[in-house]
């Protein structure tokens, strides 16, 4: 964590990202670096333009803004999308002019079309400012679009992809403020002509007497299967941003706000509140907790009600952000629960701390919680 901290302080301060990871590998902070001598920093690989913005009034670009950034372009230069190259934040009106660290006026670049960006030729530059916010817009879009990817494919592989809960009517409203049709959907017929759904394409919440939940009989099943390709459907629609593996405070704080989808798998707790029949799942590490309510009834089978929303359990959760509230001690963020999936396959971010963890790099130690 103090590492990203300190990349993050660099890279505010123009450094690329290849010299703000050497620097960090011989043990340097940004503090430390101010206490160098010039012959000192130039030794380590500095030039004069960056020792001055180091010693300089300027202010530095803010974390919250180099956190969006680098989430937002997939820590890649907008035009050429070469992930192996090194990064810079590039200002698009310069900043001696500016004076703008704001979001709209910052991009992405490799040193390469960082230095095409800058370097002008008899009418123009290399690349112009429209042609690199054009550049930026449309690779935005498609960064956007991997967290949707990710978490697609945890619920399209087989044995792997069985939701236990459904918040029926917030997924119902979605179903129909995005005017999504059921015709392709192989279940629908089916349903249909069972009268399990209505002309809209829904179904009643209605409690049946001396049932556990809602899918406990003999049709329960071509519901379930039913309600999987409508919030499939949903899910390729929804702008959600996937936080399994920023689940930082400056993170947090710089992605999400009310009103913003989120996707998360980690290790919730689940338990009955004593005054009602409903239950509480939450997620708590680094400062931050995330917490909802949720009517068991709505779980989609007896082991969902009984075992697997119940305790400690790893869990696939797909929520909107309802509020958020911070205090010196704790971010909580409340959520309305979409749904949740306890048997998910390993989200790609996890798999890759359990590898770390199993060889004895300590890189993800601190996330382990399961």
């Amino acid at each position: 964590m103090k590492e990203n901290k300190t990349f993050n302080a660099l890279i505010a301060r123009g450094f690329d990202s290849n010299l703000a990871n050497i620097l960090i590998g011989k043990g340097y902070t940004v503090i430390k670096l101010q206490n160098e001598k010039e012959d000192t920093l130039k030794e380590l690989g500095i030039d004069e333009k960056l020792i001055t913005v180091l010693f300089e009034k300027r202010p530095p670009i803010p974390e919250e803004t180099v956190n969006k950034l680098l989430y937002e372009s997939k820590r890649t230069c907008c035009i050429c999308r070469d992930n192996s190259k090194s990064i810079i934040i590039h200002h698009i009106e310069e900043w001696y002019i500016s004076h703008n660290h704001n979001e709209e006026n910052l991009v992405i670049l490799c040193l390469q079309h960082h230095d095409e960006a800058h370097t002008k030729r008899k009418l123009s530059l290399n690349l112009s400012k429209d042609n690199i916010l054009a550049s930026k817009k449309r690779w935005t879009e498609e960064v956007k679009s991997l967290d949707r990817k990710v978490i697609l494919n945890l619920v399209l592989i087989p044995n792997y992809s069985h939701w236990d809960y459904f918040n029926h009517n917030r997924i119902f409203e979605l179903y129909i403020q995005n005017n999504i049709s059921n015709s392709n959907f192989k279940t629908t017929s089916q349903v249909k002509n069972l009268h399990l759904i209505n002309e809209l394409g829904t179904f009643s919440l209605d409690k049946v007497p001396n049932y556990m939940h809602l899918y406990h009989f003999g049709n329960g099943y071509l519901k379930y299967n039913y309600m999987s390709e409508l919030f499939y459907a949903i899910l390729q629609k929804l702008p959600f941003i996937d936080i399994t593996d920023k689940f930082t405070k400056n993170n947090i704080k710089s992605l999400i706000q009310v009103g913003t989808y989120i996707a998360i798998q980690a290790g919730f707790y689940f338990k009955q509140e004593k005054k009602d029949l409903f239950r509480k799942g939450y997620y708590e590490k680094r400062g931050i907790k995330i917490e909802f309510i949720i009517d068991p009834y709505e779980c989609t089978s007896v082991s969902s009600y009984c075992c697997h929303i119940s305790g400690h359990k790893t869990a696939t959760v797909i929520a909107l952000i309802k509020s958020i509230i911070e205090d010196k001690k704790q971010l909580l963020i409340t959520v309305s629960c979409l749904s949740i999936g306890c048997n998910m396959r390993k989200h790609i971010y996890n798999e890759n701390r359990d590898i770390n963890l199993m060889i004895g790099n300590n890189l993800y130690e601190e996330d382990y919680d399961e």
